[in-house]
């Protein structure tokens, strides 16, 4: 699972254990492979849907690269959309952040790149210059 996907599992994972109906989700992520057999029963055991659900969210992250995906995927499929929805809404607010961040870095560093050219050929110019001694 890639970092950002577990940022906002942990993230949001107050709202994830209070709206998401854990036992439909399991049983979708036990038949694409993602969460195992183990794991499914010892989910399948806790006592509150609080506890399955902030389990669940608990072990997602390890369950292999392709875990976010298919928990959105089995959310939209449970009628959980509303979950779905709101996750996938983070994820974007989330990339949007790092792609202004990396903007920001670019133009820093073209700011500064700016800044030392100028300093430098105008540096560059005056040691060039002929001293007074040559000139006389």
């Amino acid at each position: 699972m890639e970092d950002i996907h577990k940022e906002l599992l942990q993230e949001n994972f107050t709202y994830l254990k209070k709206n998401v109906r854990p036992f439909e989700v399991i049983d979708h992520l036990y038949e694409k492979n993602i969460l195992p057999e183990d794991d499914v029963e010892r989910l399948k055991n806790k006592k509150t849907l609080s506890k399955t659900a902030d389990q669940l969210v608990r072990f997602l992250p390890r369950c292999g690269p392709d875990a976010f995906s298919c928990f959105v995927m089995a959310l939209t499929e449970t009628k959980q959309s509303h979950v779905s929805e709101f996750l996938l809404d983070k994820e974007k607010q989330k990339q949007q952040q790092i792609i202004e961040g990396m903007l920001y870095a670019i133009l820093l560093r073209n700011a500064v790149l700016l800044f030392y050219t100028r300093h430098l050929s105008v540096c560059l110019a005056v040691c060039l210059l002929p001293t007074l001694h040559e000139i006389y």
